[in-house]
């Protein structure tokens, strides 16, 4: 599995959980506009370790 596969796996459970209604709400939760967190996503532009913490902080918070 690619970093990009899992970066779209942790969006998807970050939807399914219901911390944002969907992408475009995750993207402004993060303080990424749509745009930029779309070519992140999509593998345009390199996957920074800013956007991964950025990433990881709503999923620590609704780990058991």
């Amino acid at each position: 599995m690619t970093e990009t596969q899992r970066v779209k796996k942790v969006i998807n459970w970050l939807v399914f959980m219901e911390y944002a209604e969907n992408e475009r709400e995750l993207a402004e939760k993060l303080g990424y506009t749509k745009s930029s967190f779309s070519q992140i996503v999509n593998g345009k532009v390199p996957l920074s370790e800013r956007f991964v913490q950025k990433l990881l902080i709503p999923v620590l918070h609704a780990a058991p």
